[in-house]
């Protein structure tokens, strides 16, 4: 995030909070929630919430398909 903005980078990119991620989706979200400000926060509020889907402080939470 920069200094001068209200919102995180992620803020209206939908890739953030998709119900399937790729590893190429992942690669591109990775640095974003490297530089940014409030992912201390952003992993505060995921942890606990047991997220199902997107990204969020530099994890993937999508669901996996089971193995067989």
């Amino acid at each position: 995030m920069h200094s001068s903005s209200a919102h995180p980078e992620c803020n209206h990119i939908d890739l953030f909070t998709a119900d399937i991620l790729t590893r190429a989706d992942t690669e591109v979200l990775k640095p974003i929630c490297a530089a940014c400000d409030v992912a201390l926060l952003c992993r505060q509020y995921a942890k606990p919430a047991r997220l199902k889907h997107g990204f969020w402080a530099g994890k993937d939470y999508t669901r996996k398909p089971a193995s067989s």
